[in-house]
């Protein structure tokens, strides 16, 4: 499952900031946080509220990493899109685990063949 939060944090931070006047190290600062990677020192949690807003399931069939391009892969393809070796995926197409389309003596498989069999094998947990 993959997760949307939004984290809310109030800190507080002491700074030594040479400069002509208060105006100036005010600005000084200012310019410093503005900076999207600045360091301006250590920083203390003051208070953090953490809201959850959404959860999502981190398999989309919808969206697949294998969106787009042709609707059958062959298997050296399909095995790529699943991070596997060709032989392994070979054992899963013997085995009956992935669904595949017989074009000839090719055997092709379906995106909706990889996201259903990613779908069956995703767990949660150890």
């Amino acid at each position: 499952m993959r997760y949307r939060l939004r984290v809310v944090r109030t800190q507080t931070a002491e700074r030594v900031v040479n400069a002509t006047s208060e105006e100036a190290a005010i600005e000084k600062l200012r310019a410093e946080l503005d900076r999207p990677f600045g360091f301006i020192g250590p920083w203390e949690v003051v208070a953090v509220d953490v809201d959850l807003l959404e959860v999502a399931s981190t398999v989309d069939t919808a969206a697949s990493s294998v969106a787009g391009g042709p609707l059958l892969l062959s298997v050296k393809d399909a095995a790529v899109h699943l991070g596997i070796s060709r032989g392994l995926m070979y054992e899963l197409l013997n085995r009956g685990e992935i669904e595949c389309v017989r074009i000839g003596n090719r055997r092709l498989i379906s995106r909706e063949a990889l996201n259903k069999f990613i779908e069956a094998n995703t767990s949660t947990g150890r």
